[in-house]
């Protein structure tokens, strides 16, 4: 199937979506739907308050925590699937992504076209990442450890 019917599929599919979600697969489909209605509306506050008061704070939070507790969830939860260390240059570059973002204008002053390229470059590679690893990942219970 093409990477397009992939995508189809996962967005429409809810089982399909908790293959996909290392969240998902990790902490099952009911904890991860509740984190992520929760984390939908703390997003949607923060821009609220930031919207309002004008402080990024908040927003900040908001845009580091999966830096945060992604790693925790994947220590602390067996995973289903093989990938680790494909989901683990996925963070990896998203982190960069963000440093990125952090001090463009420190990049600006040592190159002519600041971090925000690189920003978006490292995003990107982030992306293409982690649909590798979907896309060559095994069930664990499907691997067989050779000896």
């Amino acid at each position: 199937m093409n990477l397009l019917g992939d995508v189809t599929r996962i967005t429409s599919d809810t089982r399909a979506r908790s293959e996909v979600n290392p969240l998902l697969q990790r902490l099952g489909i009911r904890v991860g739907r509740l984190m992520y209605l929760g984390l939908l509306a703390v997003g949607a506050a923060a821009l609220y308050y930031w919207k309002l008061t004008g402080d990024l704070r908040p927003y900040g939070f908001v845009q580091f925590y999966p830096a945060v507790i992604l790693p925790l969830i994947v220590v602390l939860f067996p995973a289903r699937y093989s990938g680790l260390r494909w989901l683990i240059l996925t963070g990896v570059l998203y982190l960069a992504a963000k440093l990125h973002e952090a001090y463009d204008r420190q990049i600006s002053d040592m190159i002519v076209m600041g971090g925000h390229p690189l920003k978006h470059l490292f995003a990107a590679g982030a992306l293409l990442s982690y649909v590798h690893m979907v896309r060559t990942r095994k069930r664990m219970d499907e691997i067989v450890i050779r000896q």
